[in-house]
């Protein structure tokens, strides 16, 4: 019984696991937590990229970091299944978007522009620099045993819920630091860290009396 409810809760945590990931393994990580396919959870995050661009691409890579990961599960061969099934969705995408180009649907010149005005460079710098961060934290993972790996946690020492100082234990750096690159977030988001904020209070995990 009591291993039963210790399966569901491991199979409920919100982590991202190495092999089940296209770019940062942050739909499949919601996926497994939500239970939602994790190819809509990635058509939705598009169809957002879409409409608030930016700001899409600087949470997922938030996300990308913020997540824990974890070290390869025993399904292997089902993360390949289920990344083999998006590359083929993926494909399908960009045979579709081949085939209107060459029926002059619209040209190659118009779909630069839609994306260059949706892409900020400096957003996709950062973006790289979270890709390596993530990669980094897969080989770390197969490296060091769980038990002995550092874990992103809300911190006891918290003003209100322990965000900025998790962040700084998990990073080794003074709180204050992270309050007030958060102060200076919040005032160039206009308000969007509050959101966070408050996403990141239900993401992260207390710390294990």
């Amino acid at each position: 019984m009591d291993n039963n409810k210790t399966e569901k809760i491991k199979e409920k945590r919100l982590e991202i696991i190495g092999d089940d990931k296209l770019i940062l393994g942050v739909c499949s990580a919601f996926s497994r937590f939500t239970s939602i396919s994790v190819n809509l959870l990635r058509l939705i995050v598009l169809g957002l990229f879409f409409v608030f661009s930016n700001a899409v691409i600087l949470i997922y890579s938030a996300l990308g970091v913020l997540i824990s990961y974890n070290e390869t599960s025993e399904n292997e061969e089902l993360f390949k299944i289920k990344n083999l099934t998006s590359l083929l969705i993926i494909s399908v995408i960009i045979l579709i978007t081949s085939l209107l180009l060459l029926w002059n649907v619209f040209s190659v010149e118009h779909l630069v522009k839609f994306f260059l005005d949706r892409i900020n460079p400096f957003t996709m710098i950062i973006l790289a620099i979270v890709m390596v961060i993530n990669n980094w934290k897969k080989h770390e993972t197969e490296r060091i045993s769980e038990s002995n790996m550092k874990r992103l946690t809300l911190s006891e020492n918290k003003v209100i819920w322990g965000i900025c100082g998790g962040i700084a234990e998990f990073l080794n750096i003074p709180p204050y630091i992270i309050r007030i690159l958060w102060i200076l977030f919040l005032i160039s988001s206009m308000g969007l860290a509050i959101f966070i904020y408050i996403a990141l209070k239900f993401i992260i995990p207390p710390k294990a009396k």
